[in-house]
């Protein structure tokens, strides 16, 4: 996962939270169901998302950061400051999906998730050609010593599982919503 597909993923995922659990959040009395909903989000951003990218960061931090900044300059406490970022995505995404819920206008909602996914799929078409090579932010620079994509076994793995595990996780919530809305 790279640093601008987490960023949007998180953004897109609180918002697809939301406008999920629209019933509940629509006819709900006070804030019981906003946090239930909330705090369903909440635990899939923080114990599957957030972790997701903290591990590409580790790992593989150059290519996350698209080779556009060494991942060994960054010191830890602004690397603190974007997972923090992150998380305010993911908060702003549920509050902009809460809000198009309350005002019946859901279907803007969905838009703005299409808009979301089509900018993901832009970015990556953009940077592509930065990430098909693994390697350091020396090596990319100096373009030597670089590995396809397909040939690190260990990014590869990680984003095939992680990735697997992201979406299973985002599935089980999803339909931990319905089920709520169902009663």
């Amino acid at each position: 996962m790279l640093i601008l597909v987490a960023y949007l993923l998180t953004f897109a995922t609180g918002l697809g939270c939301a406008l999920t659990a629209h019933t509940e959040l629509r006819t709900g009395s006070g804030k019981a169901p906003i946090v239930r909903v909330w705090s369903a989000y909440a635990c899939f951003e923080l114990i599957l998302l957030l972790p997701v990218t903290i591990y590409f960061y580790v790992f593989h931090g150059d290519w996350f950061l698209t080779y556009f900044i060494s991942s060994g300059e960054i010191p830890s406490a602004v690397a603190l400051v974007g997972f923090l970022i992150q998380i305010g995505l993911g908060a702003v995404g549920f509050w902009l999906g809460l809000r198009l819920v309350r005002s019946e206008q859901r279907s803007l909602g969905w838009m703005c998730g299409g808009v979301v996914c089509a900018l993901l799929l832009a970015i990556f078409w953009m940077i592509q050609r930065r990430v098909r090579w693994v390697g350091s932010y020396e090596q990319y620079q100096g373009k030597y010593g670089l590995v396809f994509f397909g040939e690190n076994a260990g990014l590869v793995w990680g984003a095939v599982i992680l990735g697997l595990l992201l979406v299973v996780g985002y599935g089980y919530l999803i339909l931990h919503l319905i089920r709520i809305r169902r009663g």
